[in-house]
């Protein structure tokens, strides 16, 4: 393990993100529910399928559920391979150790429930820093979805975010989706998934042309 010395800090970084706790064990990290007197619900909304479009994650006041579906705090393995890409961490590794300590981590709200109607609901825009993506600050998100607000987590298709994907034509219809498919579905089935990932600054690039884009 003393080649491993290295890593707890970087690990932090994450639980930092996650701003949850722990019940003493590495597995059994938590995203605690929000404090308010709402439920909270979330689902995934694209609007336009390809690079230009746009896709966020939406956390929402909703209807009592029993039993409610809780989606996972990070949505796949490639978001794993994306942190590590941001961290300069070895893929093959980091995954491991990633799933290990937040593979089973759930959102606590309830995917895809019934919106509340209640009023009038504020909407808040939430835009990740470099080297996230859209679930990332889920209990932010789930905090201020349960004081009612609605809050769109925005995923940048600008190589900001550590990893997202966005689709095109299909050349072989038929051709197996991920996972992720389901849940951000397009409205063709002869489009496929397309992944990008975080663009780190090249050898004696300057930093501000590229970020001032991205921002």
């Amino acid at each position: 393990m003393n080649g491993l010395k290295f890593l707890p800090k970087k690990w932090n970084l994450l639980g930092i993100f996650a701003m949850g706790n722990s019940s003493g064990h590495n597995t059994a990290m938590t995203i605690p529910p929000g404090k308010g007197p709402y439920k909270v619900g979330c689902t995934d909304l694209m609007v336009g399928h390809t690079i230009q479009g746009t896709f966020m994650r939406i956390y929402y006041p909703c209807q009592e559920h029993e039993n409610p579906h809780r989606p996972d705090w990070v949505p796949c393995r490639e978001y794993f391979n994306g942190l590590a890409d941001f961290m300069k961490i070895n893929r093959g590794l980091s995954e491991r150790i990633f799933n290990y300590l937040f593979g089973s981590c759930k959102i606590p709200a309830a995917w895809n429930a019934s919106f509340k109607p209640d009023g009038k609901y504020p909407v808040i825009i939430f835009s990740h820093g470099l080297g996230a993506f859209r679930t990332l600050y889920s209990a932010i998100c789930v905090e201020l979805a349960s004081q009612g607000f609605i809050v769109a987590a925005v995923e940048h298709r600008d190589e900001s975010s550590s990893a997202t994907f966005y689709f095109r034509e299909n050349p072989e219809p038929g051709k197996k989706h991920h996972s992720s498919y389901d849940k951000a579905k397009p409205v063709s089935e002869n489009l496929e998934e397309v992944w990008m990932y975080y663009r780190p600054l090249k050898t004696g690039e300057n930093e501000f042309p590229l970020r001032n884009k991205q921002v």
